[in-house]
């Protein structure tokens, strides 16, 4: 994935996470959004 490559540069980071989450949040995927939130301590 490409989150681990990313975490380096902090304003991407958090872009692309929060993007990501606001998209699972749309799609009511509750479970994706719990996993990124555990595996990648996000928010932080």
């Amino acid at each position: 994935m490409i989150v681990p490559n990313i975490k380096s540069n902090d304003e991407v980071y958090r872009f692309l996470m929060t993007y990501l989450v606001h998209g699972f949040e749309v799609l009511q995927m509750e479970n994706v959004i719990s996993y990124i939130s555990k595996k990648y301590n996000f928010p932080q």
